[in-house]
């Protein structure tokens, strides 16, 4: 069964990550968002940031009560061109919920390296997820997180094309764990577990 969860919330302005952010008040601002609206909205501008706000989201969870978590729901858009005149480039929004506890779903483990094609990962992820296979992915290092964002947009795009979820939408929670590499040293990797969530209204 897909872990499913479910909410309502107002529209809400975006946050701006950039270059500049810091990511230690960034997660106090986020925090306050998630406990006063349930939701908060970061835009990046530039898959090398998403890392960063990620760690956001990571560090404001630490402030957050009552066993819930932020969902992540990522979209692709363009950046306006009277934001930055004469260059157009993708910007990743990143919408986030504050949604009641869900179901734990054991779903295969898919480790994504700086190398890894996220393509391939991509229709992997959505291969899995048509049979009810709901994949923790992880990795370490700046470059494979990009890459299990990008690979989750990618499987994000499919699944919702084949499937036709209307209201529902993939999304994914992400957590930093401690695992051991293979020579026993401990490592720390983000985790990214994927769910089933409310489609944000900012997308419908």
């Amino acid at each position: 069964v897909a872990p499913t969860i479910a909410g309502r919330r107002p529209k809400q302005q975006p946050l701006r990550i950039d270059v500049n952010t810091n990511n230690w008040q960034m997660k106090g601002i986020v925090a306050k968002l998630l406990q006063s609206h349930k939701s908060c909205i970061l835009d990046v501008v530039g898959l090398e940031l998403i890392p960063q706000a990620l760690k956001s989201v990571m560090l404001a969870e630490e402030f957050l009560e009552d066993g819930r978590r932020p969902v992540t729901t990522p979209e692709i858009r363009m950046v306006p061109e009277e934001d930055r005149p004469g260059k157009q480039e993708p910007l990743t929004r990143l919408h986030m919920q504050l949604l009641p506890p869900w179901p734990t779903v054991a779903g295969t483990t898919i480790a994504v390296g700086s190398g890894t094609n996220p393509r391939v990962l991509g229709k992997a992820i959505a291969a899995r997820i048509r049979k009810g296979d709901f994949p923790n992915i992880s990795g370490a290092g700046p470059k494979s997180i990009q890459v299990a964002v990008e690979a989750f947009i990618i499987a994000q795009t499919l699944f919702d094309r084949n499937v036709g979820m209307d209201d529902r939408r993939l999304a994914f929670t992400v957590r930093k764990e401690e695992q051991r590499a293979g020579n026993g040293e401990p490592i720390w990797v983000i985790c990214f577990t994927c769910v089933i969530a409310p489609r944000p209204i900012e997308m419908r």
